[in-house]
């Protein structure tokens, strides 16, 4: 499987259909569909997709809280593959993006089915598990 990260900018076409990913991946399953006032501010976070040829197949942003901390959110990854390494490779290069743009930390807000998945890419639990979107969640963060 040959999948290529890369930054894309807002606005493009391949922006514009990682909007679509995630509907599908984040929104859809709860019965939720993304609207205009989650995608206020976007144009100041960060873009990485995943793509194999054209296809995206993954997709995260990164929303800067101040000089030294980004907060990733909108982790999604296409059904068939999940599980394939997909989200690591996001993961590992928006870290990667971050500390080249001297960034000093990551924080998120993890699902809770997704938490062990950060645990393995060294991130840790902090604050207490809350209810947001009707799901559990955790925050976590790390040291880049």
């Amino acid at each position: 499987m040959q999948v290529q990260v890369r930054e894309i900018k807002y606005e493009s076409e391949e922006y514009k259909k990682a909007l679509l990913l995630r509907s599908k991946i984040l929104r859809e399953p709860l019965g939720m569909t993304l609207d205009a006032q989650e995608l206020i501010g976007e144009e100041k976070a960060i873009h990485v997709g995943a793509f194999m040829s054209d296809k995206i197949v993954g997709y995260l942003h990164l929303s800067p809280q101040n000089s030294a901390v980004l907060r990733v959110r909108q982790v999604a990854v296409d059904t068939p593959f999940q599980g394939r390494g997909v989200g690591k490779k996001i993961v590992a290069f928006a870290e990667n993006l971050a500390h080249l743009q001297g960034y000093k930390e990551i924080i998120l807000n993890a699902r809770e089915l997704a938490i062990s998945f950060y645990l393995s890419m060294g991130y840790e639990r902090f604050d207490e598990v809350f209810v947001q979107i009707g799901l559990l969640h955790q925050k976590m963060r790390k040291t880049i």
